[in-house]
């Protein structure tokens, strides 16, 4: 292994460290975040949004630095287990981050508990049509409980079934939804390097552009964002197309928009690039399967809107 990959990767340990050791310290004492991070960060300085502000942006530039730093190693002895091994080590740490730059997280809880605690269907009733909303912490605790679902009905299953391992618990709902996306972020980093190598790429230089990347780290495992499920289906897509003739290309994409809607965009593009490459069985046959995954996904959800 390379020195200079160990060093880099162990300032990049420490610096996520420090962002992190604020989180740790209020999950241990038990306390709500807004309590809990602008009290212990940093000892007992007063804390203020300013300072929230210059951590943050201290930690992302050492990050970044280090990354890129790191991009410009010669990788070709460096094998793709060291590179997993490495952004292993950076999720975990990441998944015991408090999400407190966005809270998207929070409405995925609130939305799966609807439907896992109460059976309600969260595209018919918004959490604060609810009666009681404000008594259940898993309810209360998004900023976002006036909308209907936003997100496609692979994510609402996905929500549901991570809540219902929950036990009614926020502290247990959050790490599970993070824990969830560290797991999809490792998973990506892993079909990430499969996909390298059928392109004859470099595949730990592939795994590392992914996996170290400090913003996907920080919205990832971070923050628990869907759109680690959602970059699978995407990554899966573009796998396809380099073995079976790109026939669950389309298909893979179509998961992708049952998670979030706007990588239905992609879809016409990979079709394009189908066609140019006179691929027009697999066009059409994917096609097929893609509807199939529709009428699956969407059937549920269209018998409970029936009168």
């Amino acid at each position: 292994m390379s020195y200079r990959l160990v060093l880099q990767g162990s300032l990049i340990t420490l610096a996520w460290i420090l962002l992190v050791i604020p989180s740790i310290v209020g999950y241990l004492k038990g306390t709500s975040y807004t309590v809990f991070y602008r009290s212990y960060i940093l000892g007992q300085m007063q804390k203020t949004p300013l300072l929230d502000s210059i951590l943050l942006g201290v930690v992302f530039l050492i990050v970044f630095v280090l990354y890129f730093w790191t991009l410009r190693i010669n990788l070709l002895n460096i094998s793709s287990m060291t590179i997993f091994v490495w952004t292993a080590v950076f999720t975990v740490i990441l998944v015991l981050l408090f999400p407190y730059t966005c809270h998207d997280v929070f409405y995925y809880i609130a939305t799966g508990q609807q439907q896992s605690q109460y059976q309600i269907n969260p595209y018919l009733t918004s959490v604060h049509q609810m009666p009681d909303w404000r008594s259940d912490p898993l309810l209360s605790n998004t900023r976002w409980g006036f909308l209907l679902h936003v997100y496609g009905p692979l994510w609402a299953k996905v929500s549901s079934i991570l809540i219902a391992l929950a036990s009614n618990s926020l502290w247990a709902a959050l790490f599970i939804f993070k824990a969830f996306a560290g797991l999809v972020h490792l998973l990506n980093l892993v079909l990430i390097g499969l996909t390298a190598r059928r392109l004859n790429l470099n595949t730990s230089w592939a795994m590392l552009a992914y996996g170290w990347n400090p913003l996907l780290l920080f919205e990832l495992p971070g923050h628990a964002h869907n759109d680690a499920l959602l970059l699978t289906f995407i990554i899966l897509a573009l796998y396809f197309l380099t073995i079976s003739k790109g026939l669950f290309s389309i298909p893979a994409l179509t998961l992708a928009a049952t998670v979030k809607y706007t990588s239905i965009l992609l879809i016409p593009l990979f079709a394009v690039w189908l066609l140019l490459q006179r691929k027009i069985k697999p066009l059409i046959l994917g096609g097929l399967i893609s509807l199939g995954l529709l009428l699956a996904a969407w059937y549920p959800i269209g018998k409970a809107l029936r009168p």
